[in-house]
Order: C-alpha cells, then sequence, then structure tokens
C-alpha cells in the first residue's frame, strides 16, 4: 500500500497506470526466455507496443496480450533487419550481431 496525496492508503490497482512509453515501438531480442518474457510485460504494462524476436519461446502463455512475438534466429539477417526495422527502442543482449545490421560497414 502506498499513502496517497491526501493520506489515504492505495493499492498500485487503484492508480493509473504508467503510460512512460505509450506510443513507442519496442524490440526484445532474444526475449523468449525468463528476463525477455518479464521485460516485454513491464513494457506493455507502461503501453509500449511490444515485437518479441527469439528463436524459441520457453514461455508463450507469459507474454502480455498484444505482444507480438517473431521466432527467429539471430544469424539470419535479413529476419533480424526485418524485426528492427521501423523500431524506437530495442533491447538486446547481442551487440555485436545488431552492429552488423545497423552498421554494416563499420
Amino acid at each position: 500500500m502506498n499513502e496517497g496525496t491526501d493520506g489515504e492508503n492505495t493499492s498500485a490497482a487503484d492508480q493509473e497506470p504508467d503510460r512512460s512509453l505509450e506510443g513507442l515501438r519496442c524490440l526484445v531480442l532474444g526475449g523468449g526466455g525468463f528476463i525477455g518474457t518479464n521485460l516485454s510485460r513491464e513494457l506493455a504494462r507502461r503501453r509500449a507496443s511490444v515485437t518479441v524476436f527469439s528463436r524459441s519461446l520457453r514461455f508463450p502463455s507469459a507474454f502480455a496480450r498484444g505482444v507480438v512475438t517473431r521466432t527467429g534466429v539471430m544469424s539470419d539477417l535479413d529476419a533480424l533487419a526485418a524485426a528492427v526495422a521501423d523500431q524506437d527502442i530495442i533491447f538486446t543482449w547481442s551487440e555485436d550481431r545488431c552492429r552488423e545490421v545497423w552498421m554494416p560497414n563499420s
């Protein structure tokens, strides 16, 4: 419970939803496991448009409603390029592979 501005106790359910990412397109690369699933749920809770790209989806029922899932491998540069296209924010643990897509001549 949190104390509201008028001194009353309020629960998280009583508070306005967090809209801090509303309208942003977020991609979670390698998002099929525990961390990616939970990250995607939090992003969706904050009203982001979420896509998950992963070689497998270990917890498919754990994704929030509206989360788009794509299966593929990071070595498939065409699939990876399609996944990152038009995204505003990209969460990844594989910087080297993404650099090949975004900055192929570096």
